[in-house]
């Protein structure tokens, strides 16, 4: 990286090494560019090198993105304010809140995962907290790039799995339930804009779902299809928990991720080749 290539500066919060071009006429431009640097992200080690040539250890078996490091390094981030993330005039962003919707986690990401193969090149960070149905801890996400990191408040904040002694990572009864979430990149707001909303959108839960408590109707699972009762909607966002009976009569407990035919469907009313090739 040089003076000049500050357009990913949006990676270096998270960075674990930074790596410096070295020369001996530009000693006062690298001295200022590492200033840049360590004010952006105090914690990574500077490493020098000519013409790209770096010890492979100093660069192999890092943590490069820990949303915990993150957190500590960026206080603000639960505040979704976009501009204070925005490092480069090159670099636009989106954000949106949407109060009172609730999300279904499993449509969510499967839509990171499309969203990091059509954009990632051009994603510099997203972020985002968000209200899962069934669940009462927000869901907390982040990604740079092609790296993505999600999960509950207990599994995001700390090591021993608790959530925040403040129940910063709750959603409380007085607490209107809400999404929220920013993305900033490469024309971001310019191209992208109207499809990652759309995109985004189309990841809330279910609000009417096809089956209650007690009906009967078959999971589909690595073996294919089974007999399975509902048990209880919307649980820990999955749309359906069931009790199926497998091959051998034996019962055990499955959740269906979608409220979807390929997923769940009513007894008998279903082709298998149809359904697989779907």
């Amino acid at each position: 990286m040089c003076s000049s290539d500050l357009r990913d500066v949006g990676e270096i919060p998270n960075g674990e090494r930074v790596e410096a071009a070295d020369a001996s006429d530009v000693k006062e431009a690298l001295s200022k560019l590492e200033g840049r640097i360590r004010s952006i992200n105090p914690h990574a080690p500077i490493i020098h090198a000519q013409f790209s040539q770096v010890d492979p250890k100093q660069l192999i078996n890092l943590s490069a993105f820990e949303i915990e490091r993150v957190l500590e390094m960026d206080p603000e981030f639960l505040s979704m304010d976009p501009g204070a993330h925005v490092h480069d005039d090159t670099v636009s962003s989106v954000s949106w809140s949407f109060p009172g919707m609730e999300l279904n986690v499993n449509k969510l990401q499967a839509w990171i995962g499309s969203l990091m193969q059509d954009l990632g090149t051009e994603l510099f960070r997203y972020k985002g907290v968000l209200a899962v149905k069934g669940c009462d801890e927000k869901y907390i996400f982040q990604g740079v790039h092609m790296l993505f990191s999600g999960g509950f408040a207990s599994e995001v904040f700390g090591s021993n799995g608790d959530a925040p002694e403040d129940g910063q990572g709750i959603w409380h009864p007085s607490e209107q339930r809400e999404c929220r979430f920013v993305l900033i990149g490469k024309n971001i707001k310019q191209k992208h804009s109207e499809r990652l909303r759309s995109g985004f959108l189309a990841c809330a839960a279910e609000e009417n779902l096809r089956f209650k408590v007690g009906d009967a109707v078959e999971a589909r699972g690595a073996c294919g299809w089974r007999s399975a009762t509902v048990t209880k909607l919307w649980d820990e966002g999955y749309p359906y928990r069931m009790e199926v009976q497998d091959g051998d009569g034996e019962i055990f407990e499955s959740w269906g991720p979608i409220d979807d035919h390929r997923y769940v469907r009513a007894p008998g009313t279903g082709c298998e080749d149809q359904c697989c090739a779907e």
